[in-house]
């Protein structure tokens, strides 16, 4: 499906609102709160939902749910002990085979 080409000048795109509208009223927003060391006064950044800005611990969810954190390498899981047993066997064949050989 081709789409006919006419002799209209395309609108162009506007990138920002303009300046009476914002996205939400930054004067409603809950504030960060953290209080400035310099000043002493508390910080005026919109914050989120843990009550803390970005700049003041707000982009961290947290550690991750359940038992996530104590994954490390795998090397003692179930899946690679059973490799490795599988692997001892075959070696012990090997030497076995070898042994009746020579």
């Amino acid at each position: 499906m081709e789409q006919e080409i006419t002799g209209q000048p395309q609108t162009k795109v506007q990138l920002r609102p303009p300046e009476n509208q914002s996205r939400f009223d930054l004067r409603t927003v809950r504030k960060c709160g953290a209080r400035c060391k310099g000043t002493g006064k508390p910080c005026q950044q919109p914050a989120m939902p843990n009550g803390r800005c970005k700049l003041h611990g707000g982009k961290s969810p947290g550690p991750p749910k359940g038992n996530r954190n104590a994954w490390k390498h795998g090397r003692y899981s179930a899946e690679a002990i059973a490799h490795r047993r599988e692997l001892r066997a075959l070696l012990r064949e090997m030497k076995e085979a070898a042994r009746l050989v020579g």
